[in-house]
């Protein structure tokens, strides 16, 4: 008991005294992130009593040479080694690099494996090393060969099979920069000659076309010493962060992309062509695809460069290629570059869509892989619309003729499409898809707002009645403290742009060029109604017919809620800028074709269309007077079919009535005065001689739906500010336009079989409209979206119009030939 009490002996005491009694025990060797080493958990007892329940100790100490083969797996091999050492710096980039190499050819066999790095360190460092102390150690003793010799190289690592070459064709960033053909050129059917095996025979020997992924248009700085910023070079990209199994590595020297070997270097110069380090669909070269040359191609811009990031995960969300951008950069894709892809996967992509093609076509375009081959060598990469491309190459060789339709991009495999990944500041995920429709969808209209909340007084200005800023470039490159870092070393383009204001000008900045283009039209519209303002209201107020004409147009006067001596003066400035389509201004060119960035330009702009008012003012009225006279009358026929049609259904309900006894009526004449009184609660309303769209409340029900699909053309014919907002070449058809409306209407105010034929057509006739109509509405949204202006699509709409004049009223005549298989063509132009 005394021994229990009072000689207690700590158990510390004994290690030290009785070593060489006491058992110790090991379990668990591991990687300390904390040692930098291999540790090991030991437990220390004497006789069965735990002296130490657990502790860690270096595994170098336990056993030398196990622990040199897990120090160089976990601490070399997998990365966990924290050091500075250059070699080891250098060879986890080259691992890291060869690593996206494997994931951009999507195969598997590309490495060998980690293991070939654990022979490449097995080999080379001592068997005396078994933990850091040990090899920093033999690092400093080591001489400059030896340190040299720890460097990989590729062909350390690489199976003998790989085609590094290939790699070239895989970009790190992807440039919004492209060229698009707005007007794809009509196809012929071709003769047959040759066959498809003497095509691909012959293609073997074409040579890619060398692509540049080079600038742009580049924009022009502001003047010295105005108000407007100046451009400044932007700053060199900081260097890339490089991140090998979840740890970033920061090497100390910089160093090339490896380097292709003896006989791959041929094949990468004449497979790849010039693609190296950024994708951009802007290219130049020769290729019997390529539409480069038309006079209708356009080009979208954009120095951003999106970053891309591979993974090799089949089924997974992320699989394939994945392009980062931000709120603030995302307009900048162009579905048209999307479309093209990475041009390392054009060739797979191809033979997809061949697979795709209805039978009869696919057969004579096999073997696809063959063939998708042959094109792609054939025709410059990112030039023109995709399919149309496609569609023209494929016709050739197949000797029929392929439509655009036929090739279905959505039949290409989700890890062959670029898959966009939208997040914030904080790298939260906002969006992720494979279609930038989608993508905009979700962060078309945040991403407006952010970018708007970008704080760059220079280019944020209100008030403006003249131009007195300088020069505005086309576009400018900005930062923005709300951008993300990756952001931050691209920096984005930006396009400045006019915004009208109502009675005066701001400036602004866009993400897109197309709605910056849009908007400094109209804007300068509005300079130069301020600037001429005192000539243009003398002028409009002496205009021939003014009061006549301002009764007439009541009806759009109060649509807009603007005075009608102001919407006269707005359209007649804007005529004298626009006259394309005006009768009396035929001959005179459009002065806003090409937008003025200078004072010098709009002074001249100004001058020139001052000289048009008086022309103009006198030549109005005459078109207005017959557009709206035809507009009435379409009203007036309207109200008329309405109101006749609405007591016929009155009549079929009272005497259905009558016929169940709920209501009792002593002759028919009654049940006709009842029908009137029906009737007129649902004919149209007149205020002052003011003829409005009717409301079309208990309508007989064959004639419903014909009625409002006459009011729906109306409505969509004459939304507010149509005047201002629609080209007088479009305009001047309205009256014949209306005019097809009355025609339309009488001939279904008759009682005879005839109004029965036509009712019974005209619901066929207005179901193929509705498609066509809901076609261009999904188009015009979706081009709205991708800030696209195009002029097909306009050319379509207004055809839907005169595919109506064909239908109702032939006696009218057309100004185009169409007809519905017309409109299914220049669908599929889209």
């Amino acid at each position: 008991r005394f021994l229990r009490t009072n000689a207690v002996i700590d158990p510390e005491w004994i290690e030290p005294l009785a070593g060489h009694l006491v058992t110790k025990t090991h379990s668990e060797p591991h990687w300390s992130k904390q040692n930098n080493q291999v540790m090991v958990y030991e437990k220390v007892s004497l006789s069965g009593l735990t002296i130490v329940p657990r502790r860690r100790v270096p595994y170098s100490g336990v056993d030398p040479v196990k622990a040199r083969e897990m120090f160089i797996q976990l601490g070399l091999v997998e990365g966990n080694w924290q050091s500075r050492a250059e070699f080891y710096s250098w060879n986890r980039e080259l691992w890291f690099e060869l690593e996206q190499i494997q994931a951009k050819l999507r195969r598997f066999d590309y490495l060998p494996g980690t293991w070939k790095l654990y022979e490449f360190y097995d080999q080379r460092i001592p068997q005396t090393v078994s933990d850091t102390a040990s090899l920093e150690k033999w690092l400093r003793n080591a001489d400059a060969e030896t340190l040299k010799s720890l460097e990989m190289k590729e062909e350390d690592l690489v199976s003998e099979s790989a085609d590094t070459s290939l790699a070239e064709r895989f970009p790190d960033s992807f440039s919004g920069e492209f060229t698009y053909t707005a007007r794809p050129v009509a196809m012929k059917k071709p003769a047959r000659s040759g066959t498809s095996r003497e095509f691909l025979a012959d293609s073997e020997s074409v040579s890619k076309a060398e692509t540049n992924s080079g600038g742009g248009d580049p924009s022009s700085a502001p003047s010295s010493g105005t108000q407007m910023p100046q451009e400044t070079d932007a700053p060199a990209a900081p260097m890339r962060e490089i991140r090998l199994f979840g740890q970033v590595i920061q090497p100390k020297k910089p160093r090339s992309k490896p380097q292709t070997s003896g006989k791959n270097a041929s094949a990468a110069s004449s497979v790849s062509g010039s693609v190296s380090g950024s994708v951009s669909g802007s290219v130049s070269g020769s290729g019997s695809g390529s539409a480069s040359n038309s006079a209708a191609s356009s080009r979208m811009t954009s120095s951003y460069r999106f970053p891309l990031e591979y993974r090799f995960e089949p089924g997974g969300d992320a699989d394939g290629v994945t392009l980062h951008a931000t709120l603030e950069t995302v307009h900048q894709l162009q579905e048209s570059a999307l479309e093209w892809g990475i041009p390392g996967l054009l060739e797979e992509r191809v033979a997809h869509l061949i697979k795709s093609l209805p039978k009869e076509l696919r057969r004579k375009l096999i073997p696809a892989p063959d063939t998708a081959r042959a094109v792609c060598a054939r025709i410059p990469f990112g030039v023109g619309n995709l399919r149309a491309v496609l569609a023209g190459e494929f016709t050739r060789i197949a000797g029929e003729y392929v439509r655009e339709k036929d090739l279905d991009l959505s039949r290409i495999p989700e890890a062959l499409q670029i898959n966009i990944r939208v997040s914030d500041t904080q790298g939260n995920l906002l969006v992720q898809s494979r279609s930038l429709h989608e993508v905009l969808q979700h962060v078309g209209e945040q991403a407006s707002e952010k970018f708007a909340m970008v704080e760059d007084s220079r280019w944020t200005r209100s008030g403006l009645t003249s131009w007195n800023f300088g020069e505005l470039p086309v576009q400018v490159q900005i930062e923005s403290t709300l951008l993300d870092a990756a952001s931050r070393a691209g920096r984005i383009s930006a396009f400045p742009m006019l915004v009208d204001e109502g009675k005066t000008v701001g400036i602004r900045l866009s993400t897109s060029q197309f709605q910056a283009e849009l908007n400094t039209r109209r804007a300068v519209m509005r300079l130069f109604r301020y600037s001429a303002n005192q000539e243009l209201t003398r002028q409009a107020l002496w205009m021939p017919h003014f009061n006549e004409m301002k009764m007439q147009a009541d009806y759009f006067i109060k649509t807009t809620k603007t005075p009608f001596a102001d919407t006269i003066c707005d359209l007649v400035a804007q005529t004298a800028l626009d006259p394309s389509g005006f009768p009396a201004l035929a001959d005179m060119p459009p002065l806003l074709d090409r937008i003025p960035r200078s004072q010098q330009e709009y002074e001249r702009i100004v001058k020139l269309a001052k000289g048009r008012i008086s022309i103009v003012v006198q030549e109005l009225p005459e078109p207005l007077a017959l557009l709206w006279r035809s507009y009435h009358a379409a009203i007036r026929a309207l109200n008329g079919i309405c109101a006749q049609n609405s007591r016929r259904h009155a009549v079929s309900d009272l005497a259905s009535q009558l016929k169940i006894g709920t209501v009792q009526v002593k002759s028919f004449g009654n049940l006709r005065k009842n029908a009137d009184s029906t009737a007129s609660a649902a004919s149209s309303k007149k205020e002052n001689g003011k003829e409005e769209l009717p409301s079309r409340t208990a309508l007989y029900e064959p004639f419903q739906p014909i009625v409002d699909d006459l009011d729906a053309q109306i409505r969509r014919l004459t939304p507010p500010d149509f005047l201002l907002r629609t080209s007088w070449k479009y305009v001047k058809h309205f009256a014949r336009y209306f005019r097809g409306i009355e025609a339309r209407i009488q001939a279904l105010s008759g009682t005879n079989s005839g109004t029965r034929i036509a009712l019974t057509r005209g619901m066929e006739q207005i179901r193929e409209l509705e498609r066509f109509q809901t076609e261009y509405e999904r188009l015009r949204k979706d081009f709205d979206l991708r800030g696209i202006e195009s002029e097909e699509l306009e050319e379509f709409r207004w055809a839907i119009e005169e595919y109506r004049i064909s239908l109702f009223a032939q006696k009218l005549g057309t100004a185009m030939s169409v007809s519905a298989k017309r409109l299914e063509k220049m669908l599929d132009a889209f």
